[in-house]
């Protein structure tokens, strides 16, 4: 496990955010992973209706940002700091590095979004399961499609 700390240690950068910083913005596309060194941000989803929800609080040893990391969709909430905060951030291409030595890191950090339950992932998830077709396609496939799906409102009575 030591090994892994320091080989992540040398792959990641140092940013300093402000309280009120955003640090990713929902719906854009970005490919970094953030490590909450100092300071604590919080979680935020701005739904269909343009409510915005905060779903939790970040505090340091935390993470974020490996949805966008691991399916290269776009950001799924917005993360906001809320203190003075001093962030690691790993890009795509030194995160491939250590997969490398640690192809198993992949997998914790899937396990760990499986265990997401908001409600638009939950939504996605009973949509998917109403088709016969999706019925044996996995865990793997189901996030594959929930986080790499377009999404398109449409107003009531709009022929689609």
């Amino acid at each position: 496990m030591q090994d892994i700390v320091s080989i992540m240690i040398s792959k990641f950068k140092t940013h300093l955010y402000e309280p009120e910083d955003i640090v990713v913005e929902q719906y854009t596309s970005t490919d970094s992973l953030f490590l909450i060194a100092k300071g604590a941000c919080s979680v935020e989803i701005t739904d269909e209706k343009k409510n915005k929800h905060k779903l939790k609080n970040l505090r340091p040893g935390d993470y974020f940002g490996e949805i966008s990391l691991i399916f290269g969709c776009r950001r799924t909430a917005t993360v906001l700091s809320t203190k003075y905060s001093t962030l690691a951030m790993l890009k795509k291409e030194s995160y491939k590095e250590i997969l490398i030595e640690f192809p198993d890191l992949q997998q914790e950090l899937k396990k760990s979004i499986y265990g997401y339950n908001d409600r638009i992932k939950r939504f996605i998830i009973n949509s998917i399961q109403a088709v016969e077709y999706f019925d044996e396609i996995g865990e793997d496939a189901t996030h594959d499609i929930i986080y790499n799906l377009e999404g398109k409102l449409y107003s009531k009575n709009e022929i689609l």
